[in-house]
């Protein structure tokens, strides 16, 4: 089933740093948690991006994304929604609202490992559950100096990824 977005832009009466904060620290209390939500963003203009392509005229821009259309159509007409629009409608001048349909082949989810990957181009050295537990069972008994393993976050010392910590004890 396709999940749907919900992106708006709040253009403020009062164009302040405050009244952005104001209306972002609102959105965090009244729009967060609602039922079947998979993705929560809210935050400011990024003014510094002065491209001839940026549509710089909002102050506050929300995301969320639901897990389907139905619980999109919960959500508007949800207490904590509708309180959010009675707290907030008279500092707004204008409300811009971009409903999309993600298709569920477009959806790309990327793990720690794959952002720190994808940033400085060093591949982890481990991925998966057996490969982890192979390292573990090495470095345990003593087996050459491979990655430290830790909760079933794989770290590679020294290499930038995560900081080195002690080995796990197999009572854990």
């Amino acid at each position: 089933m396709p999940q749907l977005s919900h992106a708006v832009y709040f253009t403020l009466k009062n164009r302040t740093p405050e009244a952005a904060a104001k209306l972002v620290a609102s959105c965090r209390e009244h729009l967060t948690g609602h039922p079947e939500t998979v993705f929560f963003s809210v935050g400011t203009c990024a003014v510094e991006y002065d491209r001839e392509v940026n549509d710089r005229d909002y102050d506050v821009a929300l995301t969320i994304v639901f897990e389907s259309h139905a619980a999109h159509d919960a959500y508007q007409t949800a207490e904590r929604h509708e309180q959010f629009i009675a707290d907030n409608a008279t500092e707004w001048t204008k409300v811009r609202v971009f409903d999309a349909v993600l298709s569920p082949e477009s959806m790309q989810v990327f793990s720690l490992h794959q952002r720190r990957w994808m940033i400085t181009g060093k591949k982890p050295v481990a991925t998966g559950v057996a490969e982890a537990r192979a390292v573990h069972r090495r470095q345990r008994d003593g087996v050459g100096e491979g990655p430290r393993v830790r909760r079933g976050i794989i770290a590679r010392v020294g290499a930038g990824f995560l900081p080195a910590q002690p080995p796990l004890d197999d009572h854990r």
